[in-house]
Parts: structure tokens; sequence; C-alpha cells
């Protein structure tokens, strides 16, 4: 499975991906997200790691994350792995003028375990609120970005 959002945000691409990269402070930007814990020092970049717990289709899940590519002002990925899946977010920013940033977030889901291949089938019917909630996120970041 594979979701793919993209946005305009009027502000400028370092802006734009200072805010979206700022792990540690990700609940207090995005709504859904209740509570980040860090269980990696220093800046965030390859390697960074955190538990995410957030609100999904009205229920908590809580996931361990990891970056696993940080390009700063271009682009970064992230990866997760949870019930024999194993995810991959990338989020790329393209300036698009002096004030303007295309951000463009891919997500993508591929079953590791039997288990997981066995249910992919029903995964699809959670793909339409998924990239609805994924949407959401990046409208709450756009709003905070230009007001």
């Amino acid at each position: 499975m594979q979701i793919v959002n993209s946005i305009e945000i009027a502000a400028p691409r370092d802006r734009v991906f200072e805010l979206l990269a700022d792990i540690p402070n990700a609940a207090e930007n995005i709504s859904a997200i209740e509570t980040i814990e860090m269980l990696s020092d220093g800046p965030v970049g390859v390697g960074t790691r955190w538990r995410e717990m957030r609100k999904m289709m009205g229920k908590e899940a809580t996931e361990e994350m990891w970056i696993v590519d940080f390009n700063p002002a271009a682009s970064y990925s992230v990866e997760a792995e949870s019930h024999g899946m194993q995810y991959r977010t990338d989020i790329v920013f393209e300036a698009t003028g002096e004030n303007s940033t295309l951000v463009t977030q891919t997500f993508a889901g591929k079953p590791v375990t039997l288990a997981a291949k066995l249910f992919t089938p029903i995964g699809w019917l959670f793909k339409g609120p998924t990239k609805k909630a994924l949407q959401k996120d990046l409208v709450e970041l756009k709003q905070k970005l230009e007001s």
C-alpha cells in the first residue's frame, strides 16, 4: 500500500523543513499526536529514534520510529515496524518560489510476516482514512506556518 499527499505552503523551504522535522515538538504542531518520547539524544538526523502516541481512526496507537535519511531543507525519511508491517514515510520539500514550498509525503507499508501478508487485503480498507489523517497533519502544519 502506498499513499501520496502533497500540499503547497506559503513559507520558505528552510522554515517548512525546520517545523516538519521538529520531532521533539511534533505533539505541539499536530493535533493527532498526543505525546512524543525521544529515545535518542542530540540533534534530529539519521538515527534519531522516538516513540509517538497518536490517535488514528479514534484509537490510540503508539509506534517507535527512526530517521533513516536526512537532507536538511530537502527531504527526510522515517521508518517503523509494527504488527508484521514495515512502514516508510518519505517527505520531500521543493521550493516553488521565494516564499513557497511544495511538501510531498509518501507513506508506504509492506507486510513482512506471514500473518501480515494474509491480512493485506483487509489493510486496503484503511487506506482512505489513513490518507485523510496524514493530509490533516499537513494541513495543520500549513496553517501553523502561514499564520
